[in-house]
């Protein structure tokens, strides 16, 4: 599974924080998938990265923590209009080369697809 973290500059607020292990992609325990939701904000119509809800609440802080510490979710509305694109292309059968917001755009193909509307 490829993992990569695309962020806006001026979003990050990381600093000389520390990036705790539950979010780190090179970690042995890391999985996108039972840390993070992709979830959609209906406030503003955007997806966003939230905590998986089926974790402990000790773990969804320390979720919500690395969320804010990198960013994820401040590119939401660049991030989502990409993602648009490319599931106009997948319906038709073009293909998509996802090079940004990889797991965020596997994690909207599978909400897609379990819903069936491709």
């Amino acid at each position: 599974m490829r993992s990569y973290v695309t962020t806006h500059n001026n979003c990050r607020i990381k600093g000389k924080k520390p990036i705790r292990q539950i979010l780190k992609p090179d970690s042995p325990n890391y999985n996108p998938y039972k840390y993070l939701e992709f979830t959609k904000d209906e406030r503003r119509a955007v997806y966003i990265f939230n905590p998986n809800k089926k974790l402990s609440i000790q773990e969804q802080k320390e979720v919500q923590y690395m969320i804010d510490i990198l960013g994820l979710n401040c590119i939401d509305y660049q991030r989502q209009k990409q993602i648009e694109e490319w599931i106009d292309r997948y319906k038709i059968g073009l293909p998509v080369n996802s090079y940004k917001y990889i797991t965020a755009w596997e994690m909207r193909l599978k909400t897609l697809e379990e819903e069936d509307i491709l």
